[in-house]
Formats: C-alpha cells, sequence, structure tokens
C-alpha cells in the first residue's frame, strides 16, 4: 500500500548557471497548515532519462507527494502486475518521493511509473554511501564497504574521532535509524560536531559520513564532512539489454529529479508534519 500525504508539488525548468552539476529545474511545494497556504520551493537536479518537465510552473499540474509502498521503499523491487498501476486511483496525479541507494536511479523511475506515478523525486541520505561485500555469504562489519574520501567526504572540510559503540552496524552495512542522528546538525547531538576541534565550522552540510579508519585503541572510529551536492541522475545502460533484465522493453515517460540530503530531510520533515495533521 502507498502511503499518501497531504501535500502537492509542482517540477519545471528553471535554467540556472552554478560551479558542478547545474540544478535545471525548480521543485514547488504547496501545502496548508492551520488554515495558512504555505509554499517551498528548491532547486533540483534532472536526469539522463524520462520526461523533462514544463518551462514554467502553469504549465506544470499539481502532483501529491506520496512514498513508496512499505514492501518497496527504495522502489528496487520489480513491480508485481498486481501492483502495477496502484497510485493512479488517487485524486491527482502522484508524485513519488524515494531515497537514492540499493538500485540504479532509473531502475527506481521505472518502478514508480509502474507503480501509476506521474513523476519521481529520489533524494540523497548517508545511509546510501555504505555498502556490504555481498560475495561473502556471512558477512561482517570488516566485509562493510565505506564511503569513498574525496568523493563521499572530505576530511579537510570537518574531521573527527567518535565513539564507535555509540554506533549501530546492525543490519550491516549501517543502521540509519540509529546512527544518523548521531551524524547529522549543526549541534552537539551530533557526535562529528561534538568531537571535531572546530564544530564543523567549515562543513557545508553539518553531515558526516564514517570512514571506517578505526584509532590506535580501537575504540574510535573515524568521521569526515560529508559532501551534499546536486547529482545528474544518469541512465542505467544495462537496462536495452534483454538477456539481464526484464526492464528492456519499458521506457521511462515520467520526469525525474534529484534532491539533495539537506533538501530531502526537509522535504520528509514537512510531509511528516502534514502526515501528523
Amino acid at each position: 500500500m502507498n502511503r499518501f500525504v497531504g501535500a502537492a508539488c509542482a517540477l519545471f525548468l528553471m535554467p540556472q548557471v552554478v560551479m558542478g552539476v547545474t540544478p535545471t529545474g525548480k521543485l514547488e511545494l504547496r501545502m496548508t497548515s492551520d488554515g495558512a497556504d504555505i509554499k517551498k520551493s528548491w532547486f533540483v537536479s534532472q536526469a539522463s532519462f524520462g520526461e523533462y518537465p514544463p518551462m514554467d510552473a502553469a504549465k506544470s499540474p499539481s502532483k501529491t507527494v506520496i512514498l513508496p509502498p512499505d514492501d518497496n521503499t527504495h522502489l528496487c523491487n520489480e513491480v508485481s502486475e498486481s501492483s502495477s498501476g496502484s497510485t493512479s486511483s488517487s485524486a491527482s496525479p502522484t508524485m513519488m518521493l524515494a531515497p537514492r541507494g540499493t538500485c540504479t536511479f532509473e531502475v527506481k523511475a521505472l518502478n514508480a511509473q509502474e507503480l501509476g506515478a506521474s513523476g519521481i523525486l529520489i533524494y540523497g541520505n548517508l545511509a546510501n554511501r555504505y555498502a556490504v561485500n555481498d560475495t561473502i555469504e556471512e558477512p561482517t562489519f570488516d566485509d562493510i564497504i565505506w564511503p569513498l574520501d574525496r568523493y563521499d567526504y572530505d576530511c579537510q572540510k570537518g574531521h573527527a574521532m567518535v565513539p564507535l559503540l555509540d554506533f549501530s552496524f546492525d543490519p550491516l552495512p549501517y543502521n540509519a535509524e540509529q546512527n544518523d542522528v548521531l551524524l547529522s546538525g549543526n549541534n552537539d547531538d551530533n557526535l562529528c560536531h561534538y568531537y571535531s576541534d572546530n564544530q564543523l565550522r567549515n562543513c557545508e552540510s553539518k553531515l558526516c559520513l564514517l570512514t571506517g579508519n578505526k584509532s590506535d585503541s580501537g575504540d574510535q572510529l573515524e568521521a569526515c564532512c560529508a559532501w551534499d551536492l546536486p547529482i545528474w541522475l544518469y541512465n542505467d545502460p544495462t537496462l536495452t539489454d534483454p538477456n539481464s533484465t526484464s526492464y528492456s522493453d519499458i521506457d521511462v515517460t515520467i520526469p525525474a529529479a534529484y534532491l539533495t540530503m539537506e533538501q530531502g530531510n526537509e522535504l520528509l520533515q514537512i510531509l511528516s508534519v502534514q502526515g501528523d495533521g
């Protein structure tokens, strides 16, 4: 069953000139809280696949933001015939919100489309930067594949040695529910902030990733400032091979956009408040 939330959004093109990946789309969220109309917007990056959004908000139909089914939260499981189109019966077109990780961006978009969504938003998160060596029958902590220096984090932007026992790696490779709150925020609840020499002053994201490097005593783990930048959603070239995938005869026809970790966390918080209401 899909989880519906009480907010509507529109995605449209808004050319920008910035360093790195250019967030050429704009996402506008509209909602009502305590009788007041609220609007929030973010610049977002787009995809090499799917439909391009229109050039202005007036031509972008409003879509209700929904979350994936409970049994397919990452949108990486192939959609069964019984589940296909399950969101299309809602009162308005839907925009599905899913986390990055576990499978490719295009697979997520295809599964959202098969579920009947009119668009997909993929947001970054700390957990997706960890993996485990799945060639090992019974992997342990020593088989975790840790985030990559400079690609995922920069220790020169922020660095700390944090107590290993405060973190959980059950299930492997990373327990996001327990660990994320200990590595996020601009306060001392963030252990990376607390143990840093300069309270992450130069870490713009105020988020940290564990690097896997231990102290000499073995009771501390290194944590470094996580990059949180727009990324381009590249297509998956393996999907064109009918011998390796069941998606080869399906094209993505819905728009897709990427939200940074900061944007995704903010949107999830808004939706949580709306859901509680």
